[in-house]
């Protein structure tokens, strides 16, 4: 599998979109990752928020690859809504 493309929606603690991020721009953080069986990608970015939390969904377009490494299969990955906190001053 390759991660292709991605495609964030943030929202601040009103759940009102403050942000949106990659409108299905290639990879995350310059990368278009492979992921071979039992391996596993990371990755950490950020936004900046005017508010004490929010939440984030998107979806990640992957790509099966053939025999040569080629993407062959596409299909959409979505992400459901995950809440984040700002910490404690």
């Amino acid at each position: 599998m390759q991660l292709l493309r991605r495609h964030w929606v943030v929202k601040n603690a009103a759940q009102e979109t403050v942000a949106e991020v990659g409108r299905w721009a290639k990879g995350v953080v310059g990368c278009t990752p492979i992921l071979k069986p039992a391996t596993c990608f990371s990755y950490y970015s950020g936004t900046d928020m005017d508010a004490n939390g929010g939440s984030m969904e998107g979806a990640f377009e992957m790509a099966q690859l053939d025999a040569k490494g080629a993407p062959e299969k596409r299909f959409e990955v979505a992400i459901a809504p995950f809440h984040f906190i700002a910490p404690e001053a």
